[in-house]
């Protein structure tokens, strides 16, 4: 049986906006690895993202995350930026946290979407 200090964990956290009658949209994902029992910072990354056309931060929204509109203007989308973190992240065997996740959806081989209870 595989030891803790052994295991890799990946933990993701998101700041999203939610625009009125719509889902929350991420505007930034962070992602923390400990290896060994260790933060490693050499893989511990943040990105910024854009939020889709026409969706604008509001002044709270800045107030809850710092992030500024004009810092997302030139970022990648949403897809873009979770592309890049799969890709990243199937090189590995990862178990994820996910702080202040209730549930998450994932998309099956078949992709067709799955909502799953984290607690």
């Amino acid at each position: 049986m595989k030891q803790i200090k052994d295991t890799e964990f990946l933990i993701i956290d998101f700041e999203t906006i939610t625009p009125k009658g719509r889902s929350p949209e991420p505007i930034e994902v962070g992602l923390l690895r400990i290896k060994q029992n260790q933060i490693d910072d050499k893989a511990s990354v943040d990105f910024l993202i854009k939020p889709p056309d026409g969706l604008h931060l509001t002044q709270m929204d800045t107030d809850q995350t710092g992030i500024k509109e004009e810092d997302l203007n030139d970022k990648p989308d949403a897809l873009t930026v979770l592309k890049m973190i799969d890709k990243s992240c199937a090189k590995k065997n990862y178990i994820f946290i996910a702080p202040n996740a209730h549930f998450a959806e994932i998309k099956t081989k078949y992709n067709k979407p799955q909502q799953i209870k984290l607690w």
